[in-house]
């Protein structure tokens, strides 16, 4: 094999040498692709995380009729839709002192799906979550405003407050109408159980 391999031309024993490192450059990067591109994803969404300033949300202000003052939230679902995902979440007791409930978010994209959890406290009409959530459509938020509408409690994320002319009359569509799609494209409406939401 030796006598062989010096047999060769210089320039083919390059070419050799070459050609087989970048077959096996090529196998170690289809094998590490799944796991470079999830942890890109996770660097992503955690650079959204922290790139969220509460001070930089206006305050979210909606007619006092329809705040929720005294829901409750517990085994409790929510979701919110779009053309490219769906978004539940869902509410269980607090196991800890750290807040009011635990919090689970489910986004369903097109390809993919992942989960994220939080603590949140009910205060004043408001969800508060303990770190900002990063929605699949680019939004981040950390607070959710709760109202009535109709016999269903819906959570408005504060970034609405960019918006309050659609969301006001997806509210009034779906108040009027029955008609929650249009609705659901701005804020998270109850569903029922989790069973339910999950089929």
């Amino acid at each position: 094999m030796k006598s062989f391999w010096r047999a060769l031309p210089s320039l083919k024993r390059i070419a050799i040498v070459a050609s087989t490192i970048a077959f096996v450059a090529w196998v170690v990067i289809e094998i590490t692709r799944p796991y470079f591109e999830s942890w890109r994803e996770r660097r992503d969404i955690q650079n959204r995380i922290n790139g969220y300033s509460q001070s930089a949300v206006a305050p979210l202000k909606l007619p006092s009729k329809l705040t929720a003052q005294d829901a409750q939230f517990s085994g409790k679902s929510f979701r919110k839709e779009s053309r490219h995902y769906n978004l539940d979440l869902v509410f269980e007791p607090a196991t800890t002192k750290s807040g009011d409930y635990h919090v689970k978010f489910l986004a369903r994209p097109n390809k993919d799906a992942y989960t994220a959890e939080r603590m949140a406290d009910y205060r004043n009409g408001i969800v508060v979550l303990e770190r900002a959530f990063p929605d699949p459509g680019d939004a981040v938020y950390a607070r959710l405003y709760c109202i009535r509408v109709r016999d269903r409690i819906v959570l408005v994320p504060e970034v609405m407050s960019r918006d309050v002319k659609a969301l006001l009359s997806a509210i009034d569509e779906a108040d009027t109408q029955g008609n929650w799609h249009l609705l659901q494209r701005f804020a998270y409406v109850e569903q029922g159980t989790p069973s339910e939401t999950s089929k």
